[in-house]
């Protein structure tokens, strides 16, 4: 008659196999982590902070840069969203080493603006970037140049992220190069 010699093996195996399919269902079901946003730089000749504000304003030869996307105006107001322990004029979104940070909300240009992304190329009066939705909207007289085509109109929006832009009282140009 057949006698086992020991739980202890069996105890372990069936431990071993049931950790294996916890883990392995944990990882099948969770999600990988998000990407780390791309890191904003901003230049100018001038940057003034307004901590109770909450906002940096930057003047004279402005660029911005994100990843592929190049902005240039005459000035730049990037506004912040204050994170929840922050609160009063001594709060600074700027400070290295602060406890406390605070994410961009929008960053409004002004003066002479210009855009590139790739092979789209923009100006206006006025841009506004929402950093959330990854969007630029341009407004006064904006112009759109990819490619074989020029759009103009009224506001142009473009939604970064998707490669896909719409266009209000919309004016299009299409010209083969040659």
């Amino acid at each position: 008659m057949w006698k086992p010699r020991s739980n202890r093996g069996l105890s372990l195996f069936v431990l071993i196999g049931c950790t294996v399919a916890v883990l392995s269902a944990r990882s099948e079901g969770e999600e990988p982590p998000p990407k780390k946003a791309e890191p904003i730089h901003i230049r100018s000749e001038v940057m003034t902070a307004k901590n109770a504000e909450n906002k940096i304003i930057f003047k004279d030869n402005v660029v911005a840069t994100k990843g592929d996307l190049w902005m240039r105006a005459d000035e730049m107001v990037v506004l912040f969203i204050p994170s929840p322990a922050s609160s009063g004029p001594e709060h600074s979104p700027f400070v290295l080493g602060a406890d406390t940070s605070s994410e961009i909300d929008h960053i409004d240009a002004d003066g002479n603006v210009e855009m590139k992304q790739g092979d789209r190329r923009a100006k206006a009066d006025h841009a506004v970037y929402d950093q959330k939705l990854d969007k630029v909207i341009l407004t006064g007289h904006p112009e759109v140049w990819e490619k074989d085509y020029q759009v103009k109109g009224q506001r142009v929006t473009i939604f970064l992220k998707e490669n896909r832009s719409v266009v209000e009282d919309s004016q299009l140009t299409i010209q083969k190069e040659q």
